[in-house]
């Protein structure tokens, strides 16, 4: 509301205001011009200078009447503004006729009317208060349009930023089913170091995890963080998947340098990566690879991340039990609507997850 008070009070209309007068104003000096040829300093004065100078400066109050009639209801508001056309028409041809006297008494040029006689010009002068009038209504109108239509961009604006804060929330509140579902899986890890007696690699998983809790925590507010970050948060926890893997399993983390400022959403790749582990190298008793490339392409950020195992192994997408990989689908959705791609490639070798962001 104070921004469309500014603006109907500001520049924003006093240059639509100016132009308009005098586009008009020029128009009439050259219609006085055509039709009365020879036309003097004497008979501008009397028309339009005196004319469209009054208009000017009467004009400038219409937006402060429109904004004090808001606070009344239709009736009234109608009422106000019939009252205050009229009046206008009067003002400005009382003000017009002195304005015109004044002129010429000040240029020293033969005069029009004299000041005895206004009073008597005035109860005649209905039709030029009329004419008046009608611009005080026509001015209204424009402030209504321009008001209104500022009203509903406003309301449209602040639609569309309630949109994307309910959307943001909605993003926060799948990030947070995520954080207890890693939890849970990292503490099942450690728990079975210490029923395995690694009481030392269940210290370390413990202090990594503590690390890796530390760095979310610190970035609990933020729906992005750069890659950089993300991969510091991934190596955390890659750091706890090998305590538990030792030698039979190579991770291999690649990075284009010039994409480490990008912004991607917080714990992105924590959830593929941990999907990797359970569903390829946990079920595969030898050997295992997972690779995880972040580059760029065109105008995409890409990031992929493959793991070894057999063709047999399948990615949970929408079973009941499964977090990870539909939670991060649905966050991709709520961010960036259709405009991302992830893909899930199945082969002889193992399975590649494929995201592509703007």
């Amino acid at each position: 509301m104070l921004l469309i008070r500014r603006k109907l009070l500001g520049q924003d209309f006093k240059k639509v205001h100016h132009s308009i007068l005098l586009l008009t104003f020029i128009i009439c000096v050259v219609y006085e011009q055509i039709t009365v040829p020879g036309a003097t300093l004497n008979s501008l004065v009397y028309w339009p200078l005196s004319y469209f100078l009054m208009l000017w400066l009467l004009t400038g109050f219409i937006p402060i009447l429109f904004l004090h009639g808001l606070t009344m209801d239709n009736q009234k508001a109608i009422s106000y503004h019939t009252i205050l056309a009229l009046l206008f028409g009067f003002t400005h041809v009382a003000l017009s006729d002195i304005s015109i006297v004044l002129l010429e008494r000040l240029l020293n040029i033969p005069e029009h009317l004299a000041l005895g006689s206004l009073a008597s010009k005035w109860l005649n002068a209905w039709q030029e208060s009329l004419k008046s009038s009608i611009w005080y209504l026509v001015t209204l109108a424009g402030i209504s349009i321009l008001y209104y239509r500022e009203l509903y961009k406003n309301e449209q604006k602040k639609n569309e930023q309630l949109v994307q804060r309910l959307e943001r929330a909605e993003v926060k509140t799948l990030s947070a089913e995520l954080n207890p579902h890693f939890l849970f899986n990292a503490m099942n890890g450690i728990a079975m170091q210490v029923r395995k007696n690694e009481s030392q690699q269940a210290i370390e998983s413990i202090a990594n995890l503590g690390e890796m809790l530390r760095a979310v925590l610190n970035t609990r507010n933020n729906v992005f963080i750069t890659v950089e970050e993300e991969l510091k948060l991934l190596d955390r926890y890659i750091s706890l998947e090998k305590r538990r893997f030792k030698e039979r399993i190579i991770i291999e983390v690649n990075c284009e340098n010039k994409v480490l400022g990008s912004i991607i959403p917080k714990l992105l790749l924590q959830p593929i990566v941990e999907n990797a582990f359970k569903h390829g190298v946990n079920a595969d008793p030898g050997e295992s690879k997972i690779l995880v490339n972040v580059f760029a392409h065109v105008d995409k950020l890409c990031i992929e991340v493959f793991n070894t195992g057999t063709s047999r192994i399948t990615w949970p997408m929408q079973k009941s039990n499964s977090i990870g990989l539909p939670n991060t689908v649905e966050r991709l959705r709520k961010l960036y609507k259709n405009n991302f791609v992830l893909l899930i490639k199945q082969g002889t070798n193992g399975i590649l997850v494929k995201i592509e962001l703007p």
